[in-house]
Formats: C-alpha cells, sequence, structure tokens
C-alpha cells in the first residue's frame, strides 16, 4: 500500500509529465507561517466548479473529495505545516477555478475561487487556519486558445460595373 506522501510525489510527477504535453499548466505556490494548522499537515484539495456551486459547498461536502474525488477535481495534496510546496495543476478547460485548504479549525478564509482568465503563476500565502495572503502573475492561455493561429478576413473587392 503505497504511503500518503508517496502519492502525492506520484501525482506531482504525472502532472510534471503532462507540463511537456502542450496542456496549459497553473503554477501554484503556498507558503505557511509557523503557525497554520497548529502545525499539523492538512489537505488543499483543487478543482473546477461554478460560482453557483462554489457559494453553496458546504466545508464538509470539500472535504468528501479528499476522499471519493469526482471529475471535478485537478489536485489534492498533503501541505506540511511549514515547507513551501510548489504544484503545477493541469489546466484543460476554460472553468472557474476552486482551491481549498482544510484546516483543522478554519479561522477565516479557507477557499478562493479564480475566474478566468486564470493567472500564470499563483502564490496563496497561509496564515492560522485561514488564507492570508494570494498573488496573480500572468495570464495563462487556455488550451483551446493556446497554438491556435490568428486568422485574418479575406480582403473582398467589389468588382465595378460597366
Amino acid at each position: 500500500m503505497w504511503s500518503a506522501r508517496k502519492k502525492v510525489h506520484v501525482m506531482i510527477g504525472l502532472l510534471g509529465l503532462l507540463a511537456g504535453c502542450g496542456i496549459p499548466m497553473l503554477q501554484l505556490t503556498v507558503t505557511a507561517d509557523g503557525d497554520v494548522n497548529q502545525q499539523r499537515t492538512f489537505y488543499m484539495l483543487v478543482r473546477t466548479v461554478d460560482s453557483k456551486q462554489y457559494l453553496t459547498e458546504s466545508y464538509a461536502a470539500v472535504a468528501a473529495q479528499v476522499v471519493t474525488p469526482d471529475a471535478s477535481v485537478l489536485a489534492s495534496a498533503i501541505l506540511p505545516s511549514r515547507t513551501p510546496v510548489p504544484l503545477k495543476i493541469p489546466i484543460t478547460d476554460a472553468k472557474p477555478l476552486a482551491i481549498y485548504f482544510l484546516f483543522t479549525t478554519p479561522a477565516g478564509d479557507w477557499k478562493t475561487l479564480l475566474e478566468p482568465p486564470l493567472p500564470k503563476h499563483l502564490m496563496i500565502a497561509l496564515g492560522p487556519g485561514r488564507i492570508a495572503k494570494i498573488e496573480r502573475r500572468g495570464t495563462l492561455k487556455s488550451q483551446a486558445t493556446a497554438g491556435t493561429p490568428k486568422l485574418k478576413a479575406p480582403k473582398l473587392t467589389v468588382p465595378k460595373l460597366k
């Protein structure tokens, strides 16, 4: 049986392989102060959702996605309380992206919603039981537009009548 740490390493490796396949990747870096989640490890979940689902979903419903993920889950990871964690998240469509942090005792914002266009780089700093700061850098090209040539309309000339 694989340990949780081994599963995270395998998932990160597979995501790295996808990066070379032309799929746009969101570079996510999570940092935490020394007292985040009472110095215990905790889960992070990244998934595609619409804004209505994001607003109405409970903490328990999101936590259940860690154990039994559905097709909307793009990544999940166990985060150590102090070590910065870099992740690459494959973005396959232009849907809003929700990022959840499942703290033992949430003390504020434990989730965030990113509307398209998504950033290329996202830095999230965590504080005690909450998201403390979010920084967005760049704009990610969606898979639908990445590598698509720009087309120009042909010039039409009207023939002159004699």
